[in-house]
């Protein structure tokens, strides 16, 4: 548990020091527009509007099977190499991001 700990106060240190760098973002976007645009995916083709209900519903069932299966194999992946599991993290929390884009407004 106490790893745990730890590896929370690295990220929460290494994104108030760095947050999420802007060339990064240019050139791989970001964990969260990269969800973003499986949704958008996944909505195109699992929710078309002339297909008939049931349908619709199995695809979205199944879209969220695939959502939430992908991102469990991820995070399952990098949290077996502690330097992803911590770079991964430090992207998530944006607390940097969400600071001064704030400050902004």
């Amino acid at each position: 548990m106490q790893n745990h700990w730890l590896m929370l106060l690295g990220a929460c240190a290494l994104e108030a020091l760095a947050g999420y760098p802007p060339w990064l973002y240019a050139r791989i976007g970001h964990p969260v527009t990269w969800m973003g645009k499986g949704i958008e995916v996944l909505e195109r083709n699992f929710n078309n509007l002339q297909h008939p209900a049931r349908l619709r519903r199995a695809g979205g069932v199944a879209a969220m099977a695939l959502l939430v299966g992908m991102t469990f194999g991820v995070a399952w992946a990098i949290s077996t190499i502690p330097v992803l599991e911590l770079v991964g993290l430090a992207a998530l929390l944006a607390q940097r991001s969400l600071y001064e884009h704030v400050r902004e407004v």
